[in-house]
């Protein structure tokens, strides 16, 4: 398994929240979208402590970040055995942003 690591950074003088979802939305199928025409984010989820995004998981699945802090997060790799690239797509949203 391998693992990588991203943050993300307050620079702000306000503590905000950030939660992590699956961008592809995979598992419901939704198709909702924002006025620009991009994919709308789904409401947050404060209970997931990780998210599964096919052979990714991103752990934790949101965090609270205060002013001149960063949140670190964990991306866990484990592929299915399958010779071939694999890519998704991780959102985070950004309370009252």
């Amino acid at each position: 398994m391998s693992k990588k690591f991203f943050d993300v950074t307050n620079d702000g003088a306000f503590p905000f929240q950030v939660f992590l979802f699956d961008r592809g939305r995979r598992e419901t199928g939704e198709t909702e979208k924002n006025e620009d025409g991009t994919q709308k984010a789904p409401p947050p989820n404060a209970e997931s402590a990780s998210v599964r995004l096919g052979a990714f998981v991103v752990t934790p699945g949101f965090g609270t970040v205060l002013p001149g802090e960063k949140t670190t997060f964990e991306v866990s790799f484990a592929p299915t055995g399958d010779d071939k690239a694999v890519s998704e797509r991780l959102g985070l949203d950004v309370t009252n942003r």
